[in-house]
């Protein structure tokens, strides 16, 4: 197959994969905010994403049953399509029903979005290339904020013109696509899976100073991130301002500086440049913790966040260059679909714990004190990058 028709067919994957988990844990945050729910129970609303964390059980099944002759396809096809009828359901659903039943109805949308991401994934860790990976993280990253773009942006838009249902139903007709297009991608033989090689995932050199990184380097942006229109709006700016500024146009500037900033990432300067991204998110933060804690006006709030997505998208592109790169690396033949599962799973863990104590820290202390504390906790994952950073060029080198 065309190299260029297949990264363009992965991103079209990790899009659909993004555009709803965006639209879900962030787009409908913002109007859940407006109907009066907390900062804890937003929080808490972020849990309904918990099922991307075990995604290394949910990895088992894809790579030790063998009830297909090509597993991550036929695993993958069958998702999509669990993925496409639950949001054509979820698009009947009035939000003015039971909170129960929403959350209940998202965490299965969540746990098939998991789910799919892990055939899908390691399909591309078996489809790409030494030489295609950090092309192959660039297009991932390209994908998140194409996906951010149509999440907090275009479907918010959609949805205050059209409502609800329309929104659910293009998810729909996106995850039924990917399940067509899934099946005219080649897939390698299955490995023979080896149980007792699971847990020498986590003995291979230059781990110890990947895994922390993993787990810490983007959670404390994202949340500043997550929490950045509430906070705008509560600074009486209206939400047509907040959606197309931030939700559009921030997203599509984080999308423009994670390009451009991947054109010049490279396996020999990677490692060196993830302090400086994480010292640039940790400024931009306290910056934004300045702002709303003096109440400045909107335009400085809007330069703030504009500050804000341009530190998303370069710190994007290099995790998810990185991410790719080193999943790569650190997943065996016969266990990619699993070692791409813990990878995925430590990644995941922080990025939905954050959130809930950072919903904590701005119902007791307010937006100024919770912004202040992710920016101390990214400024300390800065210092400790710089630390690891010759450990990790010396895996990502060789590989």
């Amino acid at each position: 197959m065309n190299r260029a028709l297949l990264q363009l067919m992965f991103f079209w994957f990790n899009v659909s994969l993004t555009l709803p988990v965006t639209w879900l844990m962030l787009g409908l945050p913002l109007i859940l905010h407006q109907q009066g729910w907390s900062g804890q129970q937003l929080g808490l609303f972020q849990l309904a994403a918990l099922p991307a964390v075990i995604k290394l059980w949910l990895a088992l099944p894809v790579e030790r049953a063998r009830l297909f002759r090509q597993r991550y396809k036929s695993w993958g096809s069958l998702l999509w399509l669990g993925l496409a009828l639950l949001f054509a359901l979820l698009s009947q659903f009035d939000l003015q029903q039971n909170k129960s039943l929403l959350f209940v109805l998202l965490l299965c949308c969540s746990l098939l979005l998991a789910w799919c991401d892990v055939p899908v994934n390691a399909l591309a860790i078996a489809l790409f290339h030494d030489g295609e990976q950090a092309r192959a993280g660039s297009v991932r990253a390209a994908a998140l904020f194409t996906g951010a773009v149509g999440g907090s942006g275009i479907m918010l838009l959609l949805w205050q013109h059209y409502g609800w249902a329309l929104p659910c139903l293009l998810m729909s007709a996106a995850a039924l696509i990917c399940a067509l297009l899934l099946r005219l991608l080649p897939e390698p033989p299955a490995g023979a899976y080896r149980r007792s090689e699971m847990l020498g995932f986590f003995r291979q050199p230059g781990g110890k100073g990947w895994y922390p990184l993993c787990v810490l380097a983007f959670p404390f942006l994202g949340s500043g991130w997550l929490w950045l229109k509430p906070l705008l709006l509560d600074a009486g700016l209206p939400m047509q301002q907040v959606i197309m500024w931030v939700g559009v146009g921030g997203s599509m500037t984080g999308a423009l500086v994670s390009l451009v900033g991947a054109r010049w990432l490279n396996r020999s300067n990677a490692s060196s440049a993830l302090p400086g991204w994480l010292l640039f998110a940790g400024l931009s933060l306290l910056l934004l913790a300045a702002g709303v804690s003096l109440k400045l006006s909107a335009a400085l709030l809007l330069a703030i966040s504009t500050l804000m997505a341009c530190a998303i998208g370069g710190l994007s592109a290099l995790m998810f260059m990185l991410m790719f790169m080193l999943m790569m690396a650190f997943s065996r033949a016969e266990n990619r679909a699993v070692d791409y599962g813990i990878q995925a799973s430590l990644f995941t863990l922080s990025r939905l714990s954050v959130p809930l104590f950072s919903g904590l820290l701005l119902d007791r202390f307010g937006g100024g004190v919770m912004l202040t504390v992710l920016a101390l906790c990214t400024l300390a994952v800065a210092l400790y990058a710089w630390l690891q950073r010759r450990v990790i060029a010396a895996r990502l080198l060789p590989s």
